[in-house]
């Protein structure tokens, strides 16, 4: 990485690092029109919203970990029984399966 393209880098997050997300924006904006207690209140509703969000993220994250353990306990059963199944098929479908010689080159297969 050349020197020019570094602090190019680094301008550019200090500058995003520098300039208020919208909520930020819009707790100044509502403070400095409406005074401190709408500020208060927009900052209690951003927060009201992140819990919010926060605990729909955690049941889903719960919900997904449930289903991974279901996944993890049944399918090797689920596996070992097509596995099975695939050995039985195999076994049916050999056994009706006879050879017939026929002179000595010809070979006919019959299905019974």
């Amino acid at each position: 990485m050349t020197l020019e393209s570094y602090l190019a880098f680094t301008a550019a997050a200090a500058a995003l690092a520098f300039v208020p997300g919208p909520t930020v924006t819009v707790i100044i904006a509502n403070s400095l029109r409406f005074g401190s207690r709408a500020g208060l209140l927009n900052v209690a509703g951003t927060q009201v919203g992140f819990v919010i969000w926060l605990e729909t993220d955690r049941g889903e994250l719960f919900a997904m970990i449930a289903c991974l353990a279901l996944t993890l306990v049944f399918l090797p059963f689920g596996l070992t029984q097509s596995w099975l199944l695939e050995r039985e098929f195999q076994a049916v479908t050999l056994s009706r399966i006879h050879v017939l010689q026929v002179g000595s080159d010809n070979v006919a297969v019959a299905l019974l």
